[in-house]
Parts: C-alpha cells; structure tokens; sequence
C-alpha cells in the first residue's frame, strides 16, 4: 500500500512537523509497517522520519493508492493583520485605507488582508493536489484539518471542489464542520479532534504549586498584543516562579518579538531546533504554559501542563471548547491582559483545580480520535 500524506508542511515549524510524525505512526498501525508512506510536498529542512520519503512532488502522488490530506488549518484563512504593515514590499499594502481600494472593494485583499492573499495561494495549492488525484483515480480522505473561516468567495469555490471527491471527511471540530459542510454539497463531514490527542497522556499527576511558567511567543497579530505579553510577563515575574520563553519556529516574524523578549526581560530563550521530542519534553518540564499559537497548546493540554492563551487565531478558541476549558483562552486578538492575569493568578493559587478541568474529558478525546482515524481508514 503506498500513501501519500498532504498538509501544511511548506514552512518549519514545530506544530506541523509534530502533526505529520504522528499521522504517519498511526497510519502504520492501522496499514502495518510494509506500509510506502511519501510525503510529496514538503520543505527541504524537514525532519526526516525512517522509511518515509519526502519531497518526491506529483511524481510520489501519481505512485500512491490512497492520499490522506492531515491535519493543520491549511482549509481555513489567515486571520487579517489588525495593523497595516509599514515594512511591506508593495506599496498599496502599506495604504489600504484608500478611498479607491474601499470603493472597488478589494481592500479585503491588500494591505491587512496579506494573509488572505496567502490563503487563497495555500487553496490553491490544495485545489490542484485534489485536481491530480482526481485525474488519476487516486482516492483521497481529509482527517484532522481544521476548516474556515471561509469569508473569500475564492476559497469558498476551492473548498467545495475539494470536498466532492473526497471519501472520508473528519474535521477537528464543530466549527470546522459548519463551515465545510456550507460550501460541501454533499454535507457529510465528521466532527473528530485533533490527531496529536491520539497520543495524549490519559491521566495527570496532580501539581501541588506552579514551580515553571513557559511563555510560547507565536503568531503575533498587533503591536498592541505583543505589549499585552510583555505586561503579561512582569506580572508572572512578581509571582515565586521560573519564567522561560520559548519559541517554535524558524520564522523572522516569531523569532525576532521572542528574541526581543528575551533579551528585554533578561530570561532564557528555547529554540526549536527540529527535534520534536525535545520541544515536547520542554513544553512538558513547564506547569504551565502561555501561548499563542494552537499546537503549543495541545501539546500542554497532552503531556499534562495547564495551557493559558492569547491566540492570533480563532481555531485556538475552538479548541480549548472542546476541552471544556474556554476561560483559559482570551479572546482573539485581545490586548486586554485582565482576563489572562486573573486566570493565572487562579491556577498558581490552586494548579489542582486546572488539572481535574484537563482531565475531565481527555480519555474521551482520545478514545474518539482513534476510533475515527480507523473508521476514516476503513471507509475508503
């Protein structure tokens, strides 16, 4: 059996990278070891698994008896710049205030919709992928991603071509599925969670005190969340505890504000260096950790550290919902740092109470994904 994986895995970056390692153990326990697994588009830095191949383009796919589409957001759009870029290369995204962008209506895609523009470039790319399994009675399932939102036209029409040959669809949660399903004419996806959930710690030792808190500097959407996290980092530094900054990323637009950070608030920075493990045994020597970004989270939530966020992007809500843990995620694009401080102050006062909240339905979580990624498996 050949298969090939598709997913976000064009930039290095730990969430990803860790997304992929575990599709590919749970495709071999579900298709065995004898197994050809190619991971056909994907950056030349990426860490390299035994047995799989990587980087072999249509050429890998076109070999391949079944695509499976993983996990990422890579279906749904970037959220838009809340500042208008100075720094950046064209000219008419410096200006997207212009009475004639607004009177044409295109301004959604310049300016603070650069991350748009990039969103209908990543659809794209998908749409073509699919095309080519299409063309080549190649079947193809969709397992984990995450979906919307949809607010372009562009990437409404890419996801409903995507969508019609696919013979399985599992979604990571109800949003996503609400948004597939309205541009799916055949409104058939599942609601399942994310694939790294399948290899969650069942059951959490209690903490007695925070002793560790991680900061995990993300995605940044404003200067003003950026200095909401520096006011966020002076009042955990008042607390009696260990403060480190980590970064997981080898983007400039990562690196630079955790880098900044650190030699501003004098505290030691943690790199990701593509050794997933390695970042996973940093998240977890933590007992708690503030993100901004969503898998940062998970893998918290994983390994048993209480996860806080202020997310740049609204998946990061959905997921602490479906953990039953939505107060510990600020709203999107929140400057307000009340919120984030008040919950803090809560979980070094008492971590045990945020343990039993993180280990009400986590056996459930994983039990469902399991499941599901065998049903997915099967129905094709």
């Amino acid at each position: 059996m050949n298969i090939s994986i598709v997913g976000s895995f064009m930039t290095p970056n730990f969430g990803d990278e860790l997304l992929l390692e575990v599709m590919v153990r749970r495709v071999r326990e579900f298709y065995g070891e004898g197994s050809r697994i190619f991971v056909p588009y994907c950056f030349d830095d990426i860490k390299k698994m035994e047995n799989v191949k990587y980087g072999g383009g249509d050429e890998d796919l076109l070999e391949s008896d079944l695509a499976i589409f993983g996990g990422g957001g890579y279906l749904g759009e970037n959220p838009a710049y809340q500042e208008t870029p100075k720094n950046s290369r064209w000219w008419f995204d410096r200006n997207d205030d212009l009475f004639i962008f607004k009177v044409l209506r295109i301004n959604r895609y310049i300016g603070k919709g650069i991350p748009k523009r990039q969103s209908i470039r990543s659809f794209y790319r998908y749409h073509n992928i699919v095309e080519k399994c299409k063309r080549n009675h190649i079947p193809y399932v969709i397992f984990g991603a995450g979906c919307g939102p949809l607010d372009s036209y562009i990437n409404r029409i890419f996801v409903r071509s995507i969508s019609k040959a696919a013979r399985q669809v599992f979604l990571r949660d109800c949003e996503s599925v609400k948004a597939f399903n309205s541009v799916s004419k055949k409104n058939d996806a599942n609601q399942t969670c994310d694939i790294v959930l399948s290899e969650l710690i069942e059951h959490i030792p209690t903490k007695q005190k925070v002793e560790t808190v991680a900061f995990h500097i993300g995605q940044i959407s404003s200067e003003a969340q950026l200095r909401a996290i520096s006011e966020i980092i002076d009042f955990v530094s008042q607390k009696n505890v260990n403060i480190k900054l980590i970064c997981d990323s080898f983007s400039i637009h990562q690196v630079i504000p955790s880098k900044e950070l650190s030699a501003e608030k004098a505290l030691l920075l943690s790199e990701y260096k593509g050794d997933t493990q390695s970042f996973v045994d940093e998240i977890k020597s933590a007992d708690l950790l503030i993100t901004t970004k969503l898998h940062a989270a998970i893998v918290a939530y994983s390994v048993g550290t209480i996860p806080i966020s202020i997310p740049s992007h609204g998946k990061t809500r959905r997921f602490f919902k479906q953990i039953g843990m939505v107060d510990y995620c600020a709203p999107e694009y929140s400057v307000d740092p009340s919120q984030v401080k008040r919950v803090i102050d809560m979980v070094i006062r008492n971590p045990n109470s945020s343990i039993v909240k993180m280990q009400g339905s986590r056996v459930a979580l994983k039990t469902l994904v399991l499941t599901q990624i065998s049903d997915c498996f099967r129905g094709v």
